[in-house]
């Protein structure tokens, strides 16, 4: 009995093939985010980022304290 058949190690090195060939871009990508600087989803869904700021009254500029961080921790949770 084989512990692995071909095909699950097609299935691995495909995997983490894919998961290693990503994972650049996915890391510039929230970098990119995280700092605010322009990325190519911003144009697309900016919009929605704003109304949703809007309707919530999150400052985007402004840094969360822990004291409004543990309390929207303890609301959604």
């Amino acid at each position: 009995m084989d512990l692995f058949s071909i095909s699950d190690l097609i299935q691995l090195v495909l995997y983490f093939g894919l998961l290693f060939g990503f994972a650049s871009i996915l890391g510039n990508y929230i970098s990119k985010v995280f700092t605010g600087t322009n990325h190519f989803m911003l144009p697309v869904l900016g919009w929605l980022e704003r109304i949703t700021y809007k309707l919530t009254g999150t400052n985007p500029i402004e840094e969360t304290n822990w004291k409004s961080y543990a309390t929207n921790l303890l609301l959604f949770n």
